[in-house]
C-alpha cells in the first residue's frame, strides 16, 4: 500500500515524516585548521591530558564523595562501551585467569605512547600525536544517573564545524498523522477505517554506531579512578556531544525509511535514534518485524529494552513522550493525543533548575529546545513556538535575568507545557472548524477603562458578546510592575485573554481568527514576548490558556473603526456596556471573565492588595 511519500530531499510532504536534508544548516564559526594544524594538535593534546587529571582531584578536593561517584560512573560506563564494541581501551588481566573474561576490570585505558602507536591513529597515512584532537569526557548529572559526555566544544571540534544542510524533524504527532494517511489511502480505494496499530524501536548507543574517517578525532581523554591517572580510549564512531554527529548519523534513519516505504510498503518515521512503524491490526505487526530486520542488516543494534510491539494502545505508547490511542479509529475516527505526565513534569523540572542556577549554556538550551518542541506539534497549536526562538541562538553561557527575553521565554514554555491537554485528532474529515472574534479595550472619561469582546461562531450562526469595566486592582498591579502614562497595551492584551476565560466552550479545538486593532498587542501576541512586564504577565496567561484549549488562534489586525468589540468596551448611554448595535444584530450577551491576580503572579512577586 502507498502510504507515505518517501525522502528525496525536496520539501515539503517528505520532510513532514521522515528525516531530511533541507539548505540553511548552520556555517563555522572557526576555520577548520583550528582542530587539524599539527602543532596546535599536540600542544592540546598534552594540554588536555594534564588537565583531566587536575580537574579530578579539583573536583575531590570540593566534594570527595560526589566526585568518587562522578569519576565511578564515567569509567564503568566507558568500559561499558568496549564490552558493546563502540569504544576501544587496552587489555588487561583481572586476575580470575579466564582470558575471555569481559569484567569492568579486564579493560583499561591506553597510555600516550600506546594510543599515538595504535594502527587506526598510524593508518597509511603516516598519522601520529599530530593527527589526534582528543576530547575530554566527563560526567552529567540527570535523574536516572549520570551520563558519560565528550565535550566537541572545548576542544574546538563543534565551532569548525559547519554544513549547508540541516535537519527537517518529524512533529512529536506523526504517529496520529501516519494513522490518517493510511486510512486516507484505504477511503481511496473505498475501504472503510480499520484497527491501526503502532510499533517503537530504538538504536542502542546510535552515534557510536557510525563510523568515523579519521579516528584521531574520535579519542577521548578520562580520569582513571581505580589507576588515579588519565587514561585514552578510541571510539570508532562519533561521540556524544559533537554536532557533525547528528547529520552523518541521520542519513542511517533517513535510508531505512526510504527502504521501508519503498520497497517493503511499510509506514515508517524517525526521530534521530527512535523509530516508528504503523500498520493495520490484520498485519500482525510484519511491517515492525520487517525494520529489525533491515536494521540488523546495517548493524545498528536494537535497544530491546526500549522495544514496544505494535498496539493500539497502551502506557508504554507514547512515542517522543507524546501519548497516543489509536484503539477508537474504527468507531470514532478519532486518535486521542497527549503530552505524557512523566514528560511534563520533566520539562517543567529542568526549566527550574536551570532558572534557580540563573544561567543558561549553549547545551543547555539545546536540550530544554528539544523537549519543549514535543510539546508544540501542530495537533496542539504553534502558539508558543516564538518563543524557543531566544533558545535557539545561544552562544557560551547567558545569565538568566528577569524581563530579559530568554528568562520569560523559559517561563512561558513552563507554563505552557503543564497546561497542554489530551486532544482528539480526527482521521478522516476536517481537524477543526473556524470561529471569528474581535477583541478591544478603551479608555474614557473619569478614568474608565472597558473591555470588550465579540465571537461569531459559523456553526450556528450565531454572535455572542461580553463586556465590562476594568478592575482599578488590576490597574495597581501594573502600576507596580512599572509605572507608566496609560496601560492602553496591557488593556488590550487582557481584553484577548478575556475572550479565552469567557468563550471556552466555543473555542474549545477551534481554528480562531483573532482581529484586534492593537499592532503592539498583535505582534505581542504572534512573537509570545512583550517587553512591557504586565504585557509580559498576559501574554503567559492567554496562552496557557490557548494551549489548554487545544485552540489555534491567527491574530490579525482589524481598523479601530470597523472593530465591533468597542462598543461593549464603552460605558453605554443609561449605565452598563453600550451594546445597542450587537442587541440589534441579535447578539447574545455573556457575563465577562476577568483574570484574576493569582493568573498574572508568580511567586517572586511582593504585590499587596490594598483593601
Amino acid at each position: 500500500m502507498r502510504v507515505l511519500p518517501s525522502p528525496t530531499g525536496r520539501r515539503g510532504a517528505s520532510t513532514e515524516y521522515c528525516p531530511a536534508y533541507t539548505e540553511g544548516g548552520p556555517l563555522p564559526e572557526a576555520p577548520p585548521s583550528t582542530v587539524t594544524d599539527a602543532a596546535t594538535n599536540v600542544a592540546w593534546n598534552r594540554y588536555l591530558w594534564k588537565s583531566v587529571e587536575e580537574r579530578a582531584l579539583q573536583e575531590e578536593a570540593r566534594d570527595a564523595n560526589a566526585a568518587e561517584a562522578a569519576h565511578a560512573a564515567v569509567w564503568e560506563a566507558t568500559i561499558k562501551e568496549i564490552s558493546a564494541g563502540v569504544c576501544v581501551g587496552a587489555r588487561t588481566s583481572c586476575g580470575c585467569g579466564d582470558s575471555a573474561c569481559d569484567c569492568l576490570e579486564g579493560w583499561r585505558g591506553m597510555t600516550p605512547e600506546e594510543l599515538y602507536s595504535h594502527p587506526w591513529i598510524v593508518g597509511d597515512h603516516g598519522g601520529g600525536e599530530h593527527t589526534v584532537r582528543a576530547k575530554r569526557r566527563f560526567g552529567r548529572v540527570q535523574k536516572n544517573g549520570i551520563r558519560a559526555i565528550d565535550d566537541g566544544t572545548e576542544n574546538g571540534e563543534n565551532p569548525a564545524f559547519g554544513s549547508r544542510s540541516k535537519l527537517s524533524l518529524i512533529s512529536s504527532d506523526a504517529p496520529a498523522r501516519v494513522c490518517r494517511q493510511y486510512q486516507r489511502e484505504r477511503r481511496r480505494r473505498g475501504q472503510t477505517l480499520v484497527a491501526f496499530e503502532y510499533g517503537l524501536e530504538d538504536v542502542r548507543k546510535a552515534f557510536r554506531r557510525c563510523p568515523v574517517a579519521w579516528p584521531g578525532f574520535s579519542v577521548v581523554f578520562v580520569w582513571d579512578p581505580k589507576r588515579r591517572r588519565t587514561a585514552a580510549f578510541i571510539l570508532p564512531g562519533f561521540a556524544f556531544g559533537v554536532f557533525s554527529a547528528v547529520l552523518a548519523w541521520n542519513r542511517y534513519p533517513a535510508l531505512i525509511c526510504h527502504v521501508m516505504r519503498r520497497l517493503l510498503a511499510t509506514a515508517t518515521v524517525a526521530y534521530y535514534d527512535d523509530f516508528g512503524v504503523g500498520g493495520a491490526a490484520f498485519e500482525r505487526g510484519s511491517g515492525q518485524r520487517a525494520l529489525i530486520v533491515v536494521g540488523d542488516a546495517l548493524g545498528l543494534g536494537w535497544a530491546e529494552d526500549k522495544h514496544v510491539a505494535m498496539t493500539q494502545s497502551g502506557p508504554d505508547l507514547h512515542p517522543l513522550g507524546v501519548m497516543h490511542d489509536f484503539s477508537s479509529v474504527p468507531n470514532t475516527g478519532v486518535v486521542l493525543i497527549g503530552v505524557t505526565e512523566e514528560r511534563k513534569t520533566k520539562v517543567a523540572e529542568l526549566i527550574d533548575e536551570h532558572i534557580a542556577r540563573g544561567r543558561l549554556t549553549k547545551s543547555d538550551g539545546a536540550t530544554v529546545f528539544g523537549k519543549s518542541r514535543f510539546v508544540f506539534s501542530p495537533v496542539f497549536g504553534r502558539f508558543g513556538l516564538a518563543a524557543l526562538a531566544p533558545l535557539s541562538g545561544l552562544r557560551g553561557t547567558t545569565s538568566l535575568v528577569e524581563g530579559e527575553p530568554l528568562f520569560e521565554a523559559l517561563l512561558l514554555l513552563r507554563r505552557l507545557v503543564v497546561s497542554t491537554r489530551p486532544q482528539h485528532f480526527r482521521v478522516d474529515e476536517p481537524q477543526k472548524s473556524v470561529v471569528v472574534a474581535l477583541t478591544d479595550a478603551s479608555e474614557g472619561e473619569g478614568g474608565y477603562t472597558g473591555i470588550g469582546v465579540v465571537l461569531w461562531d459559523p456553526e450556528d450562526n450565531t454572535l455572542h458578546y461580553a463586556g465590562d469595566e476594568a478592575p482599578a486592582l488590576l490597574t495597581a498591579f501594573f502600576a507596580w510592575l512599572r509605572e507608566k502614562a496609560n496601560y492602553i497595551f496591557e488593556w488590550e492584551l487582557v481584553a484577548a485573554l478575556c475572550l479565552y476565560l469567557t468563550f471556552p466552550d466555543k473555542l474549545q479545538n477551534k481554528i480562531l481568527h483573532h482581529f484586534i486593532d492593537n499592532e503592539g498587542a498583535k505582534f505581542s501576541l504572534i512573537r509570545g514576548f512583550s517587553g512591557a512586564p504586565g504585557g509580559e504577565r498576559v501574554i503567559h496567561a492567554a496562552a496557557a490558556e490557548i494551549v489548554s484549549l487545544g485552540c489555534h488562534p491567527w491574530f490579525g489586525r482589524v481598523a479601530s473603526k470597523d472593530n465591533i468589540s468597542d462598543g461593549p468596551s464603552r460605558r453605554g448611554p443609561h449605565g452598563g456596556i453600550d451594546d445597542r448595535e450587537l442587541r440589534r444584530l441579535g447578539g447574545i450577551e455573556r457575563r465577562l471573565v476577568l483574570p484574576t491576580l493569582a493568573q498574572l503572579s508568580r511567586a517572586s512577586d511582593s504585590f499587596n492588595q490594598v483593601d
